[in-house]
């Protein structure tokens, strides 16, 4: 199977996965908060892991001004969910009187571009070496749940019927399938995606999940996190005894 292939299949994984936390919220009467914590504390560790132990070293070893771009990465997702969209946090889904259907448009904005770079950052990676492409695939998987959790919540907190929820949650599926794709033709600007994709992984662990992890103050959701730092490093090295490099 070519890497073109593997890109694209993987981006309907990705996206599939996005959509399958947007069905069990809609199927499902009430999600526990611990069962959200723990997902978002295991897949922040492993976000986490992911841009500082591999994509930000490989972007630096093969990217012309690689710094500039992790930094505008980082900040392309600040700006959509901070500045667009500027009451959005983890959580305040379940506050149906702070949810104006304003805001959860741009909930979904901010949203869609960070799913458009997930997908962007599984080609990409796949692209320059196959082992950062499945680490990474990996860690886009263990959040997209999230994020179909989260769209899904807002929508209907905001007075959407289900069918809105629904239709959100697949606009933010196509925008993985659609970053995917986009990379996985447009090879030549790897490394910049790949630059951009590692500070929008860095941000998204470092200053959206982990501090609504801390706030929590349980300790079991902080060793969690780590535990997350811990099955990245063990992906990698399963997938490097399988000769997958």
């Amino acid at each position: 199977m070519n890497r073109l292939t593997l890109s694209i299949i993987l981006g309907f994984v990705s996206a599939a996965a996005s959509l399958a936390g947007s069905l069990i919220v809609l199927r499902t009467k009430k999600i526990t908060k611990n069962f959200l914590f723990y997902f978002i504390a295991l897949g922040s560790g492993f976000i986490l892991a992911a841009s500082i132990f591999d994509m930000i070293p490989k972007t630096l070893e093969i990217a012309p001004r690689a710094v500039v771009y992790i930094m505008l990465g980082f900040f392309i997702i600040h700006i959509f969910e901070h500045v667009f969209s500027s009451h959005f946090h983890f959580g305040e889904e379940v506050h149906k009187d702070e949810i104006q259907k304003s805001t959860a448009w741009s909930i979904l904005l901010a949203l869609t571009i960070h799913s458009f770079l997930d997908g962007v950052s599984v080609s990409a990676g796949l692209s320059i070496n196959f082992l950062l492409g499945i680490t990474i695939f990996t860690a886009v998987i263990l959040h997209k749940m999230t994020d179909g959790f989260t769209i899904t919540s807002v929508m209907l907190a905001s007075g959407r019927e289900k069918a809105g929820a629904l239709a959100a949650s697949l606009i933010i599926s196509f925008s993985t399938l659609a970053g995917s794709f986009w990379a996985a033709i447009y090879t030549v600007y790897s490394p910049v995606l790949l630059a951009l994709s590692a500070g929008a992984f860095l941000y998204l662990s470092a200053t959206d999940l982990i501090p609504e992890i801390i706030k929590q103050r349980k300790l079991k959701f902080s060793l969690t996190i780590i535990l997350g730092v811990v099955l990245y490093y063990i992906t990698r090295v399963i997938l490097g005894r399988f000769g997958i490099v």
